[in-house]
């Protein structure tokens, strides 16, 4: 075979490597909150869904969405699967863009690092526009650098359409076009110094042309030192000038996509007062976080994940690096790319720092390839250490990728799992109750049984008479009641009905608590006079049993009662006497085993 079939059997390999990636565990996890308002989002009609779209959020993935769920339907392989075409198409739109800038081998490097990076498989993951938003902002920079390498009005209109649809998709796709501009009326500037203001200065100070290589190597002379920023400057682009088709081409192309965004501007300005969701973060943490999210994802221990990603520091300082021969326009761009935004959004952390890795998510490919960019210095340099360097990118990738798809500490909010407990175990007169966000984001995606499902979100938690309101006619009306609880921890509901009833069952899901309560309403309390000695300090007069019978997955509240001799010593220890747990006979050997002593839970003495 030719180099060119081999170059390209192993782009179809990296496109293969990406989509397996992806494809595993797909739908393994639950949906979490933001993919239920995807969902909840798209299910409705377009009319409804663009009139009530909240401010912070940008229509198109939710019009994408809607159509891809008429087509597929609503199931959660079905809702991610949309986010998964799209980061695979971005494995093969940066693998363009790294062969038009720089080469063959730097496009198919960074197709491989964006293919195995767990950030990307993280949000490819998601039913949500993250993966659609660095789709466009990729798009619209490779059609951009291929409209000033001269491929005509159709990547000039490419440029147009893609840039409206990324701002379309998420408001923070406004630092690519930021970053183009940068890059377009940088260069433009640096061409407007060569030609108008550099032969003035050189008519004064006898300089050198800025286009001769020679020349920029030379040091200055004498009184001209200050005049070797100049030099320096030239140094950021090649030597070559903007064409001025170029400028006007990008100017009207710009223009015409910042029109085709006019009609959602006065909804997208609204944004600039939306307060956000997070608590504030220092903000010497932001660079640490960003470097480990975008080397090693989100599922890795925070000390240990910032030490491994030192490590793909030295290769991304290889990346920056200007080689011999290279294009210097081809270089500034693929910097700027990361650099541009990152800056932007350090100026916006000032204002307001609401901070999550996700929010910067469009540098991801340019991050991979000036990572590829690094690889391919170190091949010509040493190649062996190309190997290791590539070896330990994907050697830390695929630790990160075990840890997101097995461990569940790294796991979204586990909805299914707390539906199908409830499926399994709630009985007929059991009651729901939702503590949190609205239950048909997510939990009524899952949960189709029987049992009602009362919403509190509109109760005032902080009025008692009208928690006792709310609650007390649903504790007489039910046996039990199951609290499902998240976003925030246990408040006024769950102390009115600790107070009210009694703690039976609390499981955790990853985040969500699911407690069940008995109460009193259809209870009959049976008690027994005892009279027997606990230790030196108590002697139990009684126990209390509710209900005096129960079928076989009932709940039984015991209730002892004990005269204290003093209040010295250890109360709870003494009202449980344990006792030697004698063998049961091998004909009892199918029976639960039960085990005398102190049952596990908070007891108030």
């Amino acid at each position: 075979m030719t180099t060119r079939h081999w170059s390209r059997v192993a782009v179809y390999a990296a496109l293969l490597l990406a989509f397996a990636l992806r494809l595993y565990h797909l739908d393994f996890q639950s949906l979490w909150s933001d993919e239920g308002i995807s969902l909840l989002r798209s299910q409705q009609a377009l009319g409804p869904m663009l009139a009530e779209m909240p401010v912070e959020h940008a229509p198109l993935y939710f019009v994408v969405l809607h159509g891809w769920m008429r087509l597929t339907g609503q199931s959660d392989f079905a809702l991610r699967a949309l986010s998964l075409l799209f980061s695979v198409l971005t494995v093969s739109l940066l693998y363009a863009l790294g062969r038009d800038l720089f080469s063959d081998r730097v496009g198919l490097l960074a197709a491989v690092v964006l293919a195995a990076n767990p950030f990307q498989v993280w949000y490819a993951q998601e039913a949500r526009m993250y993966s659609l938003v660095v789709c466009l902002t990729l798009a619209s920079t490779w059609l951009l650098a291929r409209g000033w390498r001269g491929s005509g009005w159709m990547a000039w209109a490419g440029y147009t359409a893609t840039t409206a649809l990324a701002l379309y998709t998420h408001y923070y796709a406004a630092l690519i076009p930021a970053f183009h501009a940068t890059f377009i009326l940088g260069w433009w500037l640096l061409s407007y110094i060569e030609a108008k203001v550099a032969p003035r200065i050189r008519a004064w100070g006898s300089i050198p042309r800025l286009s001769s290589e020679r020349a920029l190597k030379r040091p200055a002379k004498g009184g001209k030192r200050a005049l070797s920023t100049l030099r320096l400057l030239s140094l950021s682009v090649d030597v070559q000038v903007l064409p001025r088709t170029t400028l006007l081409s990008w100017l009207g192309a710009a223009s015409a996509s910042a029109l085709l965004f006019l009609p959602w501007v006065p909804r997208a300005l609204q944004v600039l007062s939306f307060p956000g969701w997070r608590e504030p973060v220092p903000l010497y943490t932001v660079p640490g976080r960003f470097l480990t999210a975008y080397s090693l994802g989100l599922a890795v221990p925070p000390t240990l994940g910032l030490w491994l990603a030192a490590g793909f520091l030295p290769i991304l300082i290889a990346g920056l690096i200007v080689a011999q021969g290279e294009s210097r326009p081809a270089v500034a761009y693929a910097i700027l790319y990361l650099l541009v935004p990152a800056l932007i959004m350090a100026l916006f952390l000032l204002r307001k720092p609401d901070f999550h890795e996700r929010y910067l998510i469009v540098v991801t490919p340019a991050y991979a390839l000036l990572l590829a960019r690094g690889l391919d210095a170190l091949r010509r340099r040493v190649w062996p250490l190309s190997a290791l360097a590539l070896l330990f990118i994907l050697g830390t990738n695929a630790y990160a990728l075990r840890n997101y798809y097995w461990d569940s500490r790294y796991h979204k909010p586990d909805f299914r799992g707390a539906a199908r407990h409830l499926t399994l175990f709630g009985r007929p007169g059991d009651g729901i109750l939702v503590d949190g966000p609205n239950p048909r984001l997510v939990f009524l995606h899952y949960y189709h049984g029987p049992l009602p499902v009362y919403d509190l979100r509109s109760l005032d938690q902080s009025d008692p008479a009208a928690v006792q309101s709310t609650l007390a006619p649903l504790a007489a009306q039910h046996e039990r009641l199951w609290t499902l609880l998240y976003f925030h921890p246990p408040g006024p509901i769950e102390a009115w009905l600790d107070a009210h009833g009694y703690l039976t069952t609390a499981r955790g899901f990853n985040g969500i608590q699911l407690y069940l309560h008995a109460t009193p309403s259809a209870a009959t309390a049976t008690t027994i006079p005892l009279d027997v000695p606990l230790g030196p300090s108590a002697r139990l007069t009684g126990y209390t049993l509710e209900p005096s019978s129960l079928p076989a997955d009932g709940i039984l509240r015991l209730t002892l009662w004990a005269r204290v001799a003093n209040t010295q010593g250890n109360l709870k220890g003494d009202l449980w006497r344990v006792t030697p747990h004698t063998p049961r006979p091998a004909a009892q050997a199918s029976l639960r085993a039960v085990v005398d002593g102190q049952p596990p839970g908070e007891y108030n003495v």
